[in-house]
């Protein structure tokens, strides 16, 4: 590997880089209790860690009954207590209001895009059932050429430990944004555009779509081969159940 620099190294000091592995854990359990605490979860985070504790809560009930069964009164007790806490941990999470899902890193580029996008799927509406032109052949490569893009785009957003369900949501939130500011940006240009003369122009050259389409089978094949992530537990809601566990 290549040595850090003076700089790089002062850096990695003040962000805790010399600090042992269980440090830094104790240290990311802390925040993200934190962030629990005040209520900064969005509905996925807040259903996932409610199952959770009720999960809890049904294992807890088992021990409780055991150990009444052979008379362990001091265990039942401290049974109790955990219990007690796990209760008190599931109404403050039912009385939460979700908060709105973190955008992705790079919505602004994926709407710049879906802006140009918007016209050339009119355009290939349209053209169902007839010849493209060669402009049109063109246009419709660049729509792929976009729509690929936009793929690259919003897996490039994911985070390192996030998990499929996690990244779903956020990414379902922010196609759903991105869709109504397109719309809304498409209304009002319609509302200032004026009809253009008609001017009498050379009759275009004219392709078959057979090219087009197999273009459009090869992606259809490339999606179908994307990356997907586990669907094991988030990172941040098993950290929160050691974080529990370790409380108890």
């Amino acid at each position: 590997g290549t040595p850090l620099s003076d700089d790089e190294n002062a850096f990695y000091d003040a962000v805790g880089g010399a600090a042992s592995i269980n440090t830094k854990s104790d240290c990311l359990k802390k925040l993200m209790q934190q962030q629990v605490e005040e209520g900064s979860l969005t509905r996925h985070e807040i259903d996932r860690l409610l199952a959770q504790v009720c999960e809890k809560i049904d294992s807890l009930d088992e021990d409780i009954d055991a150990a009444l069964q052979k008379s362990q009164e001091k265990k039942v007790a401290k049974l109790n207590m955990q219990k007690e806490k796990a209760e008190t941990r599931k109404k403050m999470l039912e009385g939460l209001t979700a908060v709105v899902p973190q955008k992705l890193k790079h919505e602004p580029q994926i709407l710049k895009l879906k802006k140009m996008l918007k016209p050339l799927l009119k355009l290939e509406a349209s053209s169902k059932g007839r010849l493209l032109s060669v402009k049109e052949t063109k246009q419709m490569t660049e729509m792929e050429e976009m729509q690929e893009e936009i793929e690259e785009l919003e897996e490039a957003s994911r985070g390192w430990f996030e998990d499929d369900d996690a990244f779903h949501v956020r990414l379902e939130a922010s196609r759903k944004k991105l869709s109504a500011a397109v719309g809304s940006v498409s209304k009002a240009s319609a509302g200032k555009k004026k009809a253009a003369p008609r001017s009498a122009k050379s009759a275009p050259n004219w392709v078959t779509p057979g090219g087009l389409a197999s273009k459009q089978a090869a992606r259809g094949k490339k999606s179908t081969k994307k990356n997907s992530r586990s669907n094991g537990g988030s990172a941040f809601s098993a950290m929160m159940m050691d974080s529990d566990s370790d409380s108890d």
